[in-house]
């Protein structure tokens, strides 16, 4: 059995119920070393937190999302249906997929595209929509009328949805900035395009940097209640029915002047480096300052190139599907031998 993603209890039941060999790909940590056979690491940090008498069965792998990269007719093809020119500069926005975030990412961000577009104006933009996101729904987001979140933020203004039969539908605003909204799943080629994302937290920070794609980690704490996402009580509390707003308020106050105090980190490139290789964005933010901090970076390859480079060495070695393969394959003998 090979687990690839969520709680790795899962696979330790089933496979002792079932027979069966357990592999588990761990990305962040690894758990029931006793009753795995075998641990495929993403990093090295993984096998070295492993219990002493169990690190036998670990083994560094690399990232697997590394091993995803579009091939150069796949791009072409991607930058035509996007109607990139060579001299467009792609930046990629991710406001999240869950009607909390997009409340307060979307407006952010379109405000924020139209602040740098106009310092910068060869930048394109596109939002690869998350999974069972409709153009539709994502655009209800974008309207003032009807979400009055947009009025949380400086310069922020309504979107309009523009489809056309034979093209990419875009969210417009009333300067004329056009965003494209990529329908496909996965979205890892468009991602790979990106010479910038700007981008809320989550395991989409985790696809970026697996892919080495440069980011701006943003979470505005305008609204306070909309950060519901904590772990344990925390995190039940702020979800309970009616009163989980005026919880999820408290606790994100609580939370967040210990986070300024300990530098807490929280996109997962950072995690993995336990430092900084990525900006992240806290508190009050306003969609100018991000606008500007994103113009220093594109104006500044050498920059970007670097925390490029900084994202390819956090994420491991290349070539992580082939070594995990290997390792099924090697506990599938092994069982087959008993």
């Amino acid at each position: 059995m090979l687990f690839l993603g969520g709680d790795q209890v899962y696979p330790v039941i089933l496979g002792r119920r079932l027979g069966y060999g357990t592999v588990i790909y761990a990305e962040w940590e690894g758990r029931w070393h006793r009753w795995v056979d075998r641990m495929a690491c993403m990093t090295p940090g993984i096998v070295e937190a492993a219990p002493a008498s169990f690190r036998h069965r670990c083994e560094v792998i690399g990232d697997l999302m590394a091993d995803v990269a579009p091939s150069r007719d796949e791009e072409d093809t991607l930058r035509q249906a996007i109607g990139l020119r060579p001299e467009h500069t792609l930046v990629g926005l991710m406001p999240g997929s869950k009607a909390n975030k997009l409340s307060v990412g979307l407006p952010f961000l379109v405000a924020t595209a139209e602040a740098i577009q106009r310092h910068y104006p060869q930048a394109r933009f596109v939002i690869p929509l998350a999974p069972l996101l409709t153009p539709e729904a994502l655009a209800r987001f974008a309207d003032e009328a009807q979400n009055p979140d947009t009025r949380l933020f400086e310069g922020t203004t309504t979107a309009t949805l523009v489809a056309a039969p034979d093209a990419l539908p875009v969210l417009r605003t009333a300067s004329g900035l056009e965003i494209t909204l990529w329908p496909h799943h996965p979205a890892y080629d468009l991602m790979a395009q990106c010479q910038l994302c700007l981008t809320t937290v989550g395991a989409n920070t985790a696809e970026l940097g697996a892919l080495g794609v440069p980011m701006i980690v943003l979470l505005p704490t305008q609204k306070l209640s909309v950060m519901k996402s904590w772990d344990g009580i925390p995190g039940l509390l702020a979800n309970l029915p009616l009163v989980g707003d005026a919880f999820a308020k408290g606790i994100n106050t609580i939370i967040l002047r210990r986070i300024h105090q300990e530098g807490r980190l929280f996109a997962w490139p950072n995690l993995w480096a336990k430092a900084e290789i990525v900006p992240e964005l806290l508190g009050l933010i306003q969609p100018q300052t991000v606008a500007d901090q994103a113009v220093g970076y594109l104006t500044q390859p050498d920059t970007l190139a670097a925390m490029r480079e900084n994202l390819r060495a956090v994420r491991g070695p290349a070539g992580a599907s082939a070594r995990l393969a290997a390792i099924v394959l090697t506990v599938a003998q092994n069982r087959r031998s008993r």
